[in-house]
Parts: structure tokens; sequence; C-alpha cells
């Protein structure tokens, strides 16, 4: 993978990819578009300084990470 152009050409809305494979950073492409920052709409030049507002990502995150930890529990008491 040497860029990520058809993602420019697509509505995907994504802001960043980034591939760390091994602990080593093996890939990093920012991309210009829509953001909501902080509830301030506008088009963005994003890049591996900008702040993302991750108050909703971040719900999400810890609930998977819970979802994660109890099945892992319910395995555990199955063996």
């Amino acid at each position: 993978m040497r860029h990520c152009g058809p993602l420019k050409d697509t509505e995907a809305d994504v802001h960043a990819v980034v591939i760390v494979r091994h602990g080593k950073l093996v890939f990093e492409q920012y991309f210009s578009g829509y953001d909501e920052r902080w509830d301030v709409p506008g088009q963005y030049d994003h890049d591996a300084t900008s702040k993302h507002d991750m108050r909703s990502a971040s719900k999400s995150v810890i609930s998977l990470l819970i979802g994660i930890a109890v099945e892992r529990k319910a395995d555990r008491r199955r063996r």
C-alpha cells in the first residue's frame, strides 16, 4: 500500500490512515475534509497534530473493552 488515493475520491470522510506494526509506524497519511471540531463545523486540513473531539468515540471504545473483558471472564468460567 503506497498511498490512499482512492479514499480521496469517496465520501468516506476519513481524516487519517495510520498503521503501526510490531510497535513501529509503517504508514501514515492525512486528508483534508469536513469535521466538527468542538461543535464548529467546517473544512479542515488534518495532520499528526490535529486534535479530535473524542467524546463519542471514547464511549464506544470503553463499551467494546468492557464487552471483551466480560466475554473473557465468561470463557474462563467455562473451562
